[in-house]
């Protein structure tokens, strides 16, 4: 009689067991998963923080500066801010435009391009006389992938000819 309530003790014990491991197993995978959430908010808040501020800073421009200029504006401001120049940030000129590359380590403070974990690559597109509009674009980059974009399209105020003085 006493081997047949050990041996079911031990089944139920087995059974607990079992039934702790998947919920354990279970709680470690949420937890998991809400890091992964957790860190890709981060990177989310920080790309559309970093976004508004060039956004604002590329409207303060002149409307009649040229793309160089707008993009060197952006660059006097940033380097300023940052006490100089400490190559997080570059300027090149390509096809479509001037670009502007921010780099950024893996705490989002600005390093050095070896470092990077995060570039904002900022590329002014110049004024279309089509759509008489200027147009931009900021694009986050993590490790080759970008994850987040903001176009940017700003209306130059016409100018005012001589009847409207």
């Amino acid at each position: 009689m006493k081997s047949s309530h050990s041996s079911l003790f031990l089944m139920e014990l087995i059974i607990s067991i079992l039934f702790f491991s998947l919920a354990g197993a279970a709680c470690i995978q949420l937890f998991v998963k809400a890091h992964v959430l957790g860190q890709n908010t981060r990177e989310q808040n920080q790309a559309v923080i970093w976004s508004q501020n060039l956004s604002g800073l590329w409207l303060a421009c002149d409307d009649n500066a040229s793309s160089q200029e707008r993009i060197s504006f952006l660059y006097r401001q940033l380097t300023q801010d940052n006490g100089g120049y400490d190559g997080s940030v570059q300027m090149e000129t390509d096809d479509d435009g001037v670009c502007l590359t921010l780099f950024f380590d893996k705490d989002w403070q600005p390093c050095a391009d070896r470092d990077t974990a995060y570039r904002i690559v900022f590329s002014d597109y110049g004024y279309d006389a089509g759509s008489r509009l200027l147009h931009a674009e900021i694009t986050c980059i993590k490790e080759e992938a970008p994850f987040y974009s903001l176009p940017l399209v700003h209306h130059p105020a016409a100018e005012r000819g001589a009847s409207h003085e």
